[in-house]
């Protein structure tokens, strides 16, 4: 052990090297308190929809008498997804709340696949004749002298 060492755990360790092992647990220590990432606000529409999606595909699973965990592996997720899911969790990936409802034979539009493909062919007919970026109105300048 040197003049410049210091014990830490019971171990000689070296000044410079005890002060970046103190500043490292400062900064953990800060992490622990600051929130992990911002808080997304819904619409009250948007979680009601989620809501009813998630009772929707619950009913018809327990219906079907499957369970999550079999569901779960008909999507390729977890338990947990699925349980989000069926709670209305909005975060959960719109493509496996889809998938979920085609499994289950939910019909979340009136249409069949028939139906979905002209109805997308239509869609894009459309998004054809409209440019292809969307760009903020210019402010018009309105002469209220009079």
């Amino acid at each position: 052990m040197t003049d410049m060492s210091i014990i830490i755990a019971g171990k000689a360790v070296d000044i410079c090297l005890a002060q970046c092992i103190m500043h490292i647990m400062a900064i953990c220590m800060m992490d622990r308190s600051m929130p992990a990432t911002r808080k997304q606000s819904y619409a009250r529409y948007t979680i009601a929809a989620v809501n009813v999606l998630g009772n929707m595909i619950q009913l018809e699973r327990k219906s079907r008498r499957m369970t999550a965990q079999e569901l779960a592996g008909r999507l390729g997720v977890t338990r947990g997804t699925v349980q989000r899911l069926e709670q209305g969790d909005p975060k959960v990936e719109l493509g496996v709340a889809f998938e979920a409802c085609t499994v289950l034979g939910i019909r979340l539009f009136d249409d069949d696949l028939g139906g979905m493909t002209f109805r997308n062919e239509e869609l894009q007919k459309r998004l054809t004749l409209l440019p292809k970026y969307a760009r903020p109105r210019k402010p018009i300048a309105i002469d209220d002298d009079f």
